[in-house]
């Protein structure tokens, strides 16, 4: 899988490069601002795109992932140090699949490119596919790169309380008890590499 990460200071992005290279079959590449990122957009294809919100000029990262995508589909993975709720919202328009806080921890990042692409790539219609609903898996990748049930379900447009619902459903259906154990479930059973 080919991996952007847009991060206009170097030595993080390159940290970040570094671990992740180191995880996975990934090929990851480094855009320092928006300019070079949409070069590397025009000139090779990318599986997931990993993009600071301020990229220290007057093009953010959001306007990066929505002039991106006006061509491509690409999921999306933002890291900030923002945590307004305009910063946020404006982000939502993109439909990113994470939005992580800086500072980052790099298992936490490990953890949600993982998740990302395993649901964003899956194969459809496998047997695995009625475990859990979509929703209940967008739930399930919410909570396991460490969201709290107010923010899924400010992701998500729905109440606290129908995240909740999903969340006991989700245990009922894989019979386990903890958060913990969910989360577990979801790396070592890979359930969301084999259904949308």
């Amino acid at each position: 899988m080919n991996l952007l990460i847009i991060e206009d200071e170097f030595i993080v992005a390159k940290d970040f490069q570094l671990f992740l290279s180191q995880q996975g079959d990934y090929k990851v590449d480094i855009a320092v601002s928006y300019e070079e990122a949409l070069e590397k957009f025009q000139n090779n294809t990318y599986h997931l795109a990993i993009c600071d919100i301020n990229l220290n000029s007057d093009k953010t990262g959001i306007d990066l992932m929505n002039e991106i995508g006006k061509t491509i589909t690409i999921p999306k993975i933002y890291l900030t140090a923002y945590s307004e709720q305009e910063t946020v919202d404006r982000a939502k328009e993109t439909n990113p699949h994470a939005y992580l806080l800086k500072p980052v921890n790099l298992e936490q990042l490990k953890i949600a490119v993982e998740l990302v692409l395993d649901s964003f790539y899956s194969p459809k219609d496998t047997e695995d596919s009625g475990i859990l609903t979509k929703r209940e898996k967008e739930i399930l990748v919410a909570l396991a790169v460490g969201k709290t049930s107010k923010e899924i379900a400010d992701q998500l447009n729905i109440s606290s309380f129908t995240v909740d619902t999903h969340k006991k459903n989700i245990k009922a259906k894989l019979q386990l008890n903890t958060i913990g154990e969910l989360v577990n479930f979801a790396f070592t059973n890979k359930i969301l590499n084999t259904a949308s």
